[in-house]
């Protein structure tokens, strides 16, 4: 009982915080744990953390010019981390950074080629300035099966030295050149991995620029095949002025899904009264850059809950209508006018949560108190029985008014445990949504990743350097979340269903923001701007590559333009209107579209 009071005073505070706290009772709780809805496989606890020693050096040198040459190379691995890089090679984080110009060392990346010290032998470094030999030392050298007529281009190009603040983008106008150029003349694994002091070398001539650009090479030529159907999105506020700026964004971003969040209350918010000035415009404008569309629709307007006090309605606005076919009318509506315009619908908004699902039953008739309210109700009718009635009555609405347009399941909140009152597990709540089949009525299931400054390519649960809470559960990692997914979808026999990220991110204090983050919020602090940017490409392309997953939305573009606290900090452009380093980042981002 004291468990479940301290839960609901958390969750009453973190109401108070406005868009908030949907983040943080997303992360404050345990690693999943099993309950009488689910089958024990489903329950994944998170492994016990062990800490590990720090390395001892073993040999001590002291360099005074320059960083020691190595004598031999390492490429990073998915789920490597330094740390472990340096113990298995018995020498030390900080020789390693040194060697390899690494400025922060959870910013290694799949395919990164390190230079080892020499012999294993650890050296201590001081801290001399990069020279042109290490960078070009820890710059991965061209492969092997470049043809002749390359060679030549590149011997008769000149060269470059990246200078502080350079980036691809800028360098490649400065010499009348693609980004795609010199990362296929550089062998450069991520545009956004570039460092002061590094030597790049220029294609021969514009001409020549064109040709390697429009060349293909085998492997590439794979991962587009593999991949040409993927979705990159992300998600857009439209209750800010100026939708031509919004659409010039979203053009140079190069991304081929869009979402936004539609509230059925704000647009019915009388009976059979339809507003959708304000949906037309969002939708006429991003229509123009022929891209898919998709609907995130959710939020019952007050007169769908006639049972529910005004005190109910101003605390609990987000739940669904007491009579869903009340729904399935909005979502005829709604399907008819944008059939053939809005590719796919995602019915409702994480649904395992209490602020997203509120149903409260009374065993007798209640009596409204002092305060206007019934009080505490008997029971919550929060559930994945419940969603998955919602989910059917969407689905048939949608589907008779425009046949051709997919409809997702409710990306849901990442939560550890259940209370079955505040919150469902996310696990539990996906096995029995799957069981009451909810596949029946989706042609793919919906995911949310968020709430952490973990990189996208660490394993769980060892502690990534920068990073002081928010990493100890499976939830807080975001392969091993999307690998959960799969499980938990094979075990059902639904693993040849999609899988949608219809929500991810990584916020970031830097820039301008319209508030501070309050307690509880600290792992927001942990990631720079430019970790950020870092994150965003790599869980892209990590998504892409898994197979199973068919596209993600990158939560988001311009909510500190929306006036949305909360999403200010994931936001691409930033309180001041200036792009974020993510912006440069995804926009440069091979697509394979």
């Amino acid at each position: 009982m004291r468990y479940s009071r301290w839960v609901i005073c958390i969750l009453l505070l973190s109401w108070s915080l406005s868009g908030l706290a949907y983040a943080q009772e997303a992360t404050e709780e345990p690693a999943p744990e099993a309950t009488q809805e689910v089958v024990e496989e489903t329950a994944t606890p998170a492994p016990e953390v062990t800490e590990e020693p720090a390395s001892e050096p073993t040999e001590e040198t002291e360099l005074e010019d320059e960083p020691v040459a190595g004598d031999g190379t390492y490429v990073v691995r998915a789920g490597d981390t330094l740390y472990r890089i340096a113990v298995n090679n018995g020498t030390t984080v900080d020789v390693l950074s040194q060697l390899n110009n690494i400025t922060n060392p959870a910013l290694i990346f799949t395919g990164q080629q390190l230079v080892l010290p020499v012999d294993g032998e650890v050296v201590v470094v001081t801290t001399p300035e990069p020279t042109e030999e290490l960078a070009a030392e820890a710059t991965e050298e061209p492969t092997d099966d470049v043809s002749d007529e390359s060679d030549a281009e590149t011997a008769a190009g000149d060269s470059y030295v990246v200078q502080p603040g350079d980036t691809l983008y800028s360098i490649a106008v400065s010499n009348n050149t693609t980004m795609a150029v010199l990362q296929t003349l550089n062998n450069i694994a991520n545009v956004n991995l570039i460092f002061a002091g590094q030597r790049l070398i220029l294609p021969g001539d514009s001409a020549d620029a064109d040709e390697t650009n429009g060349s293909d090479t085998s492997d590439s030529a794979d991962e587009s095949s593999a991949s040409a159907d993927f979705g990159y999105g992300i998600q857009v506020y439209t209750n800010v002025t100026g939708s031509s700026a919004i659409t010039s964004q979203l053009s140079q971003l190069g991304v081929n899904w869009v979402k936004l969040d539609v509230s059925w209350a704000d647009i019915e918010a009388l009976q059979g009264e339809y507003d959708f000035s304000e949906l037309d415009v969002a939708i006429s404008a991003i229509e123009t850059l022929d891209v898919n569309i998709l609907l995130n629709v959710y939020e019952a307007p007050a007169w769908t809950r006639t049972g529910y006090t005004l005190n109910q309605l101003l605390q609990l606005n987000s739940g669904p209508p007491e009579d869903f076919t009340t729904f399935g009318a909005f979502m005829t509506e709604l399907a008819t006018r944008y059939a053939g315009v809005v590719d796919a619908y995602e019915i409702w908004k994480s649904p395992n949560l209490l602020k997203y699902w509120t149903v409260p039953v009374y065993e007798n008739p209640p009596e409204i108190g002092e305060n206007g309210d019934y009080g505490v109700p008997d029971e919550i009718q929060l559930g994945a029985i419940y969603y998955v009635e919602l989910l059917e009555v969407g689905y048939d609405a949608v589907k008779i008014a425009d046949p051709s347009a997919l409809i997702l399941t409710a990306g849901l909140a990442p939560v550890g445990s259940s209370d079955n009152y505040n919150f469902i597990a996310t696990g539990t709540f996906l096995n029995n949504m799957l069981l009451s089949g909810a596949a029946n009525y989706s042609d793919g299931i919906g995911a949310i990743f968020g709430a952490s400054a973990v990189p996208p390519t660490a394993e769980c649960c060892t502690q990534p350097p920068g990073v002081d809470s928010h990493y100890e559960s499976f939830l807080q990692y975001f392969l091993e979340i999307l690998e959960f997914y799969n499980d938990v979808m094979t075990r059902n026999d639904v693993d040849d269903m999609p899988l949608f990220v219809t929500q991810f991110g990584w916020g970031t204090t830097e820039g301008a923001n319209l508030t501070n983050p309050p307690g509880g919020f600290e792992w927001l602090t942990y990631t720079s701007q430019e970790e950020q940017a870092i994150y965003i490409t790599q869980a892209f392309e990590e998504g892409r590559d898994l197979g199973y997953v068919a596209g993600m939305f990158l939560y988001n573009l311009n909510g500190c333009a929306a006036g949305d606290g909360e999403a200010c900090f994931f936001s691409l452009v930033d309180a001041s209107n200036a792009a974020r380093p993510a912006f440069g980042a995804l926009q440069s981002l091979e697509k394979d579209t």
